[in-house]
C-alpha cells in the first residue's frame, strides 16, 4: 500500500513539472510574460527541491548500506 501511495505522489510530480514547463513556454509565446515567468520560477524551485531531496535520500542510503558493509567486512577477519 505505502508503495501504492509513493508511485502516486511521484506521478503527480511528474505531471506538475511538465505542465509547468508547458505551461512557462506556452504563456511566454503567448505574451504573458510575467506570468510565464513566475510559472517557470515555480517550475524551477520544484525542481531544484526534489532533486536535492533525492540527492540527499540517496547519500543516506548510500552511507546507511556502506556501514553495514564495512561491518561484514571487519566481522570475517
Amino acid at each position: 500500500m505505502r508503495h501504492e501511495m509513493k508511485e502516486k505522489i511521484k506521478n503527480w510530480l511528474l505531471i506538475i513539472m511538465i505542465s509547468t514547463l508547458i505551461g512557462s513556454f506556452l504563456l511566454f509565446f503567448l505574451g504573458y510574460y510575467k506570468i510565464g515567468f513566475a510559472v517557470g520560477c515555480i517550475f524551477m524551485f520544484l525542481s531544484l527541491f526534489l532533486g536535492q531531496w533525492y540527492s540527499s535520500k540517496r547519500v543516506d542510503d548510500l552511507y546507511r548500506y556502506g556501514q553495514g558493509y564495512e561491518k561484514r567486512k571487519t566481522r570475517g577477519k
